[in-house]
């Protein structure tokens, strides 16, 4: 479009053919008023287009930095870090890459002086650093994973150990103090119910 509105202004102003004398100003002027609408039309498109995608990086690394915010003090709070890392890892690609495209778009909207809202603007110089400064900090979390690999299989250990005697001690009062047993009320059946089934809820969030 700038193409075809310097083309345009580069028209003669009138053009004589013999004694007729043709006033092309208007026109001209209409022309080029046309084309930088066309333009104006466009870049609002583009830019729509782009800030979906610059919102998507956005929310994906506050996402991401909330996760490695988390103080590891136990197993899930090590199971949910080693989940964020793994999926900044697979993520890695896909976000650099359009981390570029959207630094070099709204690049070439500054080239062609097109109007990007204040905020855009904004978020787009510190995307770069945020994404930087979430892999750094990946790479922190991921060190502090690793050292506590030891007292965190004691743990595991430890935890599983407790989870089996849980199981069997949970099998052993089913039989004899569950709602099956012979001989006790409707009422009490039924209260016996909701309490084993609270248990069973307790022993699969430690299975899991």
């Amino acid at each position: 479009y700038d193409s075809i509105t310097a083309k345009l202004l580069k028209l003669p102003a009138n053009i004589c053919l013999g004694i007729i004398k043709i006033d092309c100003k208007d026109v001209i002027e209409k022309l080029v008023a046309e084309s930088r609408e066309w333009k104006s039309i466009l870049g609002r498109k583009l830019i729509e287009f782009y800030r979906d995608i610059l919102e998507e990086n956005v929310k994906f690394i506050n996402a991401q930095n909330k996760f490695l915010a988390r103080e590891l003090k136990d197993l899930d709070d090590c199971r949910i870090a080693m989940d964020c890392l793994k999926v900044i890892r697979d993520h890695f690609i896909s976000i650099d890459s359009s981390l570029m495209l959207i630094e070099q778009t709204y690049a070439m909207f500054q080239q062609f002086q097109l109007e990007v809202p204040p905020d855009d603007e904004e978020r787009v110089d510190g995307l770069r650093y945020q994404f930087n400064t979430m892999m750094e900090t990946a790479a922190q979390v991921g060190a502090r994973v690793d050292k506590l690999q030891g007292p965190l299989l004691t743990e595991l250990q430890n935890g599983v150990a407790k989870f089996k005697n849980d199981v069997e001690q949970f099998d052993d009062d089913f039989i004899k103090k569950g709602p099956m047993v012979e001989g006790i009320p409707a009422k009490e059946a039924s209260d016996r119910v909701l309490l084993f089934d609270a248990r069973v809820q307790e022993l699969s969030r430690q299975f899991e």
